[in-house]
């Protein structure tokens, strides 16, 4: 039954996005999230360093609140508003506010704790 209620919390998050940030498997990306080509991406031992810059019409709540809901989901702990550590990867998640769409940063690097 834990298995079963998983498997549908995990469903209902997954449906809740269509796609990934590029350059991942497993960070979902806004339905409506624009993203830039210029995108750094490499591997290193202990995990992958990836910076990729998007734009959304949606607002800064909105996006704090899909990123807490899913990545928690996903099992990424929630340090500030703008930052998750799931293992060694630490996820920041950069907004800045321009006209009216908003400008977001996603920064994944190898965690300090």
């Amino acid at each position: 039954m834990k298995k079963f209620c998983f498997l549908l919390i995990m469903g209902l998050a997954v449906s809740a996005w269509a796609d990934f940030l590029p350059g991942t498997e497993d960070i979902p990306a806004l339905d409506d999230m624009i993203f830039s080509e210029d995108i750094l991406s490499f591997d290193v031992p202990e995990g992958q360093i990836l910076i990729v810059n998007g734009t959304t019409d949606q607002t800064q709540a909105e996006i704090e609140r899909f990123y807490t809901t899913n990545l928690t989901a996903l099992g990424w702990k929630k340090k500030t508003n703008s930052k998750f550590v799931r293992g060694n990867d630490q996820l920041s998640i950069d907004i800045e506010t321009e006209k009216s769409h908003q400008n977001v940063k996603f920064s994944l690097t190898l965690s300090n704790d």
